[in-house]
């Protein structure tokens, strides 16, 4: 006889389940304490979810008890939706308005933040800048260019936010904000420009930005496109011989000086190079000084710096050329023809000169000597009884060379030993210039003619002198 079968759970698997429903019921209470709206559907839900199973469900239904746990939960956060969207629904009023206060709230902070870094724009600044500065006073100096200066354009280097005026600004009533701007105005002319860099202040009130106090740390830089005037440069030219003076080596005791050398000199430019890039200017000046029938020339070679920092140019050196000190004969240079003017003598006089004239070619003139030919007559004779227009002994001679040296006197003096000739020796003397009349030129042609006199009827040696003078003029 065949026992019947008792149907008996599974141990394990009824204690799980207990304990699960345990649970359960715990998430449950939590749930009714937290929201007593809870919907009765969302807690039948839950019990079904979580009830045991019957024996006779198969056990791989029964394995996924996570996915259980998580239905459960999101159960509650749809029902705490649909609380909140009732409380919405039964308050609309008090919803909207908070919803306003909300975006007013961000928005408040939005422009908070903005403000805390809010500075002027940049063409305010710029505006601002060209009105506020004016251009820097600008002088030429010695040696440069007249100019007048004309604002540009500005250039804002740098803004930022101040959290206070400056010590050189004062405090504006009402001031929401302060900002500082480095800002850099150009300013140009025909010849110089000038950047004129600053800080300027400003302080906003009531939302418009506006200028402050006084332009801070304002420096200028200079800078130019062209050389020096040279103009200025001739007229200062005593200037530039000074300096040389003071650099030339060894020079220190010579008389006269450069500056009196030249008082009173021509000068001219007589070429100029000028490096834009560098800001220099090298100028050959050359200078001369004629008095009476000499000259002096000088040549200088100046260089010049423009200085950023004065917008001026100054003289960095000075040399002079060989021979500055040196008198120039140049001017006595050609042909002078002599017109008789009278004769000195112990006896009677002979005036065959007058006829004759005196003809004086000048080739080569230095510093102390001269030479050329001469032309004229020589008296080798003895005395007339009375002054005669001509004598026996006349000697006429063209074209004799002479060199003649500086001799001291008045004006510059020239003496020359003509050749001796078998009847006696002639000597030629040049003056050019006197202190009476500086363009007075005259020649001296002296005859020596020695021979034997007699003096109570005793024979003398002797030498008879005529010296015949003419006034000279260039004729080429």
């Amino acid at each position: 006889m065949d026992t019947p079968r008792t149907h008996t759970e599974n141990p394990s698997t009824t204690d799980a389940d207990a304990t699960l429903a345990g649970k359960t019921a715990e998430l449950a209470d939590e749930k009714r304490d937290d929201d007593v709206e809870e919907q009765p559907t969302a807690r039948r839900e839950l019990v079904d979810q979580t009830a045991p199973r019957p024996a006779s469900e198969p056990a791989a239904q029964d394995s996924p008890r996570l996915r259980d746990v998580t239905g459960t939960f999101g159960s509650y956060v749809r029902g705490r939706r649909d609380a909140l969207a009732g409380f919405a629904r039964t308050h609309r009023a008090a919803t909207a308005l908070l919803a306003v206060l909300a975006v007013a709230a961000v928005a408040a902070l939005a422009i908070a933040f903005v403000q805390a870094g809010a500075v002027p724009g940049a063409e305010v600044v710029r505006e601002d800048a060209l009105a506020r500065l004016s251009a820097p006073a600008y002088s030429s100096g010695t040696y440069g260019h007249d100019d007048v200066l004309v604002a540009r354009e500005a250039d804002v280097r740098s803004l930022a936010r101040s959290g206070s005026a400056s010590d050189d600004a004062s405090a504006q009533f009402g001031a929401s904000g302060y900002a500082s701007a480095e800002v850099v105005v150009s300013y140009t002319g025909s010849f110089v420009s000038a950047n004129q860099g600053a800080t300027l202040e400003y302080a906003c009130v009531d939302g418009t930005w506006a200028g402050i106090g006084e332009a801070r740390d304002v420096q200028v830089a200079w800078s130019t496109s062209t050389g020096v005037d040279q103009e200025k440069v001739v007229r200062n030219v005593h200037l530039l011989l000074g300096r040389a003076d003071e650099q030339a080596t060894g020079n220190e005791d010579e008389s006269p000086s450069l500056v009196e050398l030249y008082d009173g000199a021509k000068a001219q430019v007589t070429s100029e190079v000028f490096d834009s890039e560098a800001q220099t200017d090298t100028l050959e000046i050359r200078c001369e000084r004629a008095a009476g029938y000499y000259s002096y020339t000088c040549d200088l070679t100046v260089s010049f710096a423009f200085r950023s920092a004065s917008g001026q140019w100054e003289v960095t050196e000075v040399s002079v050329a060989d021979g500055a000190r040196t008198r120039n004969l140049d001017p006595l240079m050609g042909t002078w023809e002599g017109t008789f003017q009278s004769q000195q003598t112990d006896g009677g006089k002979c005036l065959a000169a007058r006829e004759a004239g005196l003809i004086v070619t000048i080739g080569e003139a230095s510093e102390d000597e001269l030479s050329g030919t001469v032309s004229g007559l020589a008296h080798y004779h003895e005395h007339p009884s009375d002054d005669a227009a001509g004598c026996e002994g006349d000697l006429a001679f063209e074209n004799v060379p002479f060199t003649a040296k500086l001799t001291g006197g008045e004006g510059l003096t020239f003496e020359a030993a003509l050749p001796e000739d078998v009847d006696g020796t002639a000597t030629l003397t040049l003056r050019f210039g006197s202190e009476d009349d500086p363009d007075l030129v005259t020649g001296e042609l002296k005859s020596a003619y020695p021979h034997t006199g007699s003096f109570l009827f005793f024979p003398v040696d002797e030498t008879l002198v005529y010296t015949d003078l003419f006034t000279l003029r260039k004729t080429s």
